[in-house]
This record gives structure tokens, sequence and C-alpha cells, in this order.
């Protein structure tokens, strides 16, 4: 089953992070697969906390989300990882509802333990459906993603006013928000 978006007006959402982030986190709500056309019985969806990762090929669940939501066994696939991977992982099918209320229809989720941070982590299989940005601007983390991707984000074209780049003196803060002084830290 091929993953469909059930909104296709733009939606987008952006995510503000006090400091530099060192992961991308949203809310997100998460059912058992479903179309909205053709449901007159909708699951219930539950609120989960979900990582955005780029390095991600497929969306993956907890073992809470299968218990909590009673998932039902959809197939099973290898699944890479990090330092490996693994053969025979279980699939899930979910709806996905993102910050911006686009709902993703079935999802193939795959189960792996994800650790104690989230309960979600949103994949490619997800994010290759809009435009995905990230910027640590003013040593802060903002993530914002549109659906549908609407034209090519290119920081390499030559923009039409000079960018003026902010001096960092040696006893400032170091930007990658470390809390060093630049000299002890990017700056060596």
């Amino acid at each position: 089953m091929e993953s469909r978006i059930q909104q296709f007006k733009q939606l987008v959402f952006t995510t503000f992070h006090d400091g530099i982030a060192r992961s991308l986190n949203n809310t997100v709500q998460v059912s058992k697969a479903y179309d909205p056309a053709k449901v007159d019985n909708i699951p219930e969806k539950k609120e989960y906390e979900a990582i955005w990762d780029t390095g991600a090929t497929h969306t993956v669940i907890s073992k809470r989300v299968v218990d909590e939501l009673n998932l039902k066994l959809h197939t099973k696939r290898k699944t890479f990882i990090a330092d490996g991977s693994l053969e025979k992982c279980d699939v899930f099918l979910i709806n996905l509802v993102l910050p911006n209320h686009v709902e993703i229809i079935g999802v193939a989720a795959t189960h792996l333990n994800i650790g104690a941070s989230c309960d979600v982590l949103i994949g490619m299989d997800v994010i290759r459906y809009g435009d995905f940005a990230i910027s640590n601007y003013n040593n802060k983390t903002i993530h914002t993603f549109r659906i549908p991707s609407l034209e090519p984000i290119d920081f390499i074209t030559v923009p039409k006013s000079p960018i003026k780049v902010p001096k960092i003196g040696r006893n400032d803060p170091c930007p990658c928000g470390s809390g060093l002084k630049y000299k002890k830290c990017h700056g060596r």
C-alpha cells in the first residue's frame, strides 16, 4: 500500500527550539491505517513525541505505539540501521498526522526499539512529500516543513544582495552552542 496525503493544499509548520537542538522533535498523532473517505468509524488517534530523521529511510514506531493502538502486523522487512541491518522487522500500517494537520495515510512503519526520547521517528518516506529545512540562526534551531513541495530550496544560488556574516570575536560565545568561548572551541 503506497502512502498518500489526505490534503493537498499547502500546509506548513515551523518549530522553534531554545538554543541549538540536538534533535528535531514535534508532537504528532498516530492511528491505525484507514481511509478517511471510506470509513464511518474513525480509529482513535493518540499523540506521541516524534523525531525527524533524514537519515532514516522509513518511519519507525516504538512498542508503546504498537501496544496502545493495538496495531496488527502488516508484513516484515529487512531494515538497515547505523551499524548494519536487521532481518524480518515487523511493519505496521498507520496514519500519521503532522503538526500542520496533514494526515499521511497508510505509512508502513517499522517497529524498532527507538529509545526513551520518542515513540515515532519520521523518516524519508514521509519527508519526501514536502520541503524540509533547518536553520541555526542566532544559536537557535528552527525547523520547518511544508506539503507539497513548491520550489527548490537552494543556498548556493547567488543572492540578489550580499549577505553580511557577523564577525565572531575570539572571546564571544561559540555559535555552536557549547557554552565555550569561540577561541576555546571552533576558533582554534
